[in-house]
């Protein structure tokens, strides 16, 4: 008896909802920074310094071997390093009482850092990866 067998499927990755990709999370970004720059271009202007931090802070995820350089520190920091320099500095600025809401800058970061994380396709491995570099 000869019997015939079926060509094994070719496996398919699982298809994830739009929302579950960083790039979208990003591109919601850009368009609200857009809509706020033509709404209300003086709030748009003093709001550049959260689209700087939210760039920067997603650099820490998805190229942690990078550095960055700011104007106040003229040599390359590795960008694990300033993710943790920029929440000590934000604890460290919750005592002083000057009615800016250090916390949030706190929430802010871990919850873009978690999400981040999250929708970036190969996850937290090479942020664990650079870590464990810099550590050595």
């Amino acid at each position: 008896m000869n019997t015939i067998e079926a060509a094994p499927k070719p496996r398919t990755r699982e298809r994830r909802p739009l929302w579950h990709h960083l790039y979208f999370w990003v591109l919601v970004g850009i368009t609200i920074g857009i809509i706020i720059g033509f709404a209300a271009p003086e709030t748009g202007a003093g709001m550049k310094w959260l689209a700087d931090l939210f760039i920067k802070l997603v650099k820490v995820v998805i190229a942690p071997t990078t550095s960055m350089v700011f104007l106040l520190f003229p040599f390359p920091i590795p960008a694990p390093v300033f993710a943790v320099l920029y929440l000590l500095a934000s604890s460290l600025m919750m005592r002083r009482g000057d009615h800016v809401a250090h916390e949030a800058h706190i929430g802010g970061a871990i919850a873009g850092f978690a999400l981040a994380g999250l929708l970036f396709e190969p996850g937290f491995e090479p942020l664990i990866a650079a870590l464990r570099q810099l550590a050595s």
